[in-house]
């Protein structure tokens, strides 16, 4: 899998998305995509969100905690990434 993103701000509102593609540029539709931050070792609170990619392989999140967040994606017959 092939992860491309961006990330913008407006005021306290951060997006995460990007297009989920196969080896071949194709796009994978309804991959499950999780975003975390926090947890251990700092001094947030975990969290985490969810969501599936649409027909043409987005996905975005919009979250109000800037930092760093890790995504990890998954689909049939992929490993997760």
């Amino acid at each position: 899998m092939v992860l491309l993103f961006s990330v913008s701000a407006e005021a306290q509102t951060n997006r995460i998305g990007g297009v989920i593609r196969d080896e071949t540029g194709g796009t994978i539709r309804g991959a499950i995509v999780r975003a975390e931050m926090g947890g251990a070792g700092t001094n947030a609170a975990p969290v985490t969100l969810t969501t599936a990619t649409d027909d043409r392989g987005r996905f975005v999140f919009v979250v109000t905690r800037s930092g760093e967040w890790r995504l990890t994606f998954e689909a049939p017959g992929f490993e997760a990434q």
